[in-house]
């Protein structure tokens, strides 16, 4: 079993663990608070994907917006982490770092759905920079192995009055997107019109 496959499971695994999102949501906000949103978000910041996770219902009803082969309508948590996150993990250098900062958060409180904006920089396999970012000011990196790309990065998130997430449509660029699993896998495309209700084959 890969190293990959691996760490897909024990993630599954741990998600079987009650959430304790509720703990850090204010009592005056019928749904998540902002410091409530950025304390979820930290799993992402962090590197700790189970505790972002945590804070999903297993039911979520996940859509990748695009044209690409990612891009899809996944019906549930455990499909969304295997089927996109994953496979464009597999896609990654693992090598150097993948980094995701949490760059701006819009609603929530009183209102169901937020919006977080996100910045992804990871290395692909063929040497390639893949890079995730909102068009604001910062450095860009440039590494001497291969491309730099730049990218707006959005969630629009639906939030209970338990404070868990329970809708995601995540917009980003399709072509840096395709171009990361074409380049780096066997793929098909597909729209964000694409229903997602089994695992990809060969993936645990």
């Amino acid at each position: 079993m890969s190293p990959m496959i691996s760490s897909s499971i024990a993630l599954l695994m741990s998600l079987s663990v009650s959430s304790t999102a509720a703990a850090a949501a204010t009592a005056n906000c019928t749904y998540a608070s902002r410091a409530h949103i950025n304390q979820v978000f930290s799993g992402l910041t962090n590197g700790n994907f189970s505790a972002f996770f945590s804070n999903v219902v297993d039911d979520v009803d996940w859509n990748v917006q695009g044209t690409h082969p990612l891009a899809g309508r996944y019906a549930n948590k455990s499909l969304f982490i295997v089927n996109a996150v994953d496979r464009l993990a597999r896609s990654q250098n693992l090598n150097f770092p993948d980094t995701i900062t949490l760059v701006n958060v819009v609603g929530g409180c009183d209102e169901e759905w937020s919006v977080e904006e996100l910045r992804e920089q990871a290395v692909l396999k063929n040497g390639e920079t893949f890079q995730l970012w909102p068009l604001r000011d910062g450095p860009r990196l440039n590494l001497s192995s291969g491309l730099t790309f730049d990218n707006t990065y959005a969630w629009a998130t639906r939030w209970d009055t338990q404070q868990q997430i329970v809708q995601v449509r995540a917009y980003l660029d399709s072509a840096l997107v395709a171009k990361s699993i074409f380049e780096n896998e066997l793929s098909t495309n597909s729209t964000y019109h694409t229903p997602r209700t089994v695992l990809e084959p060969g993936s645990c």
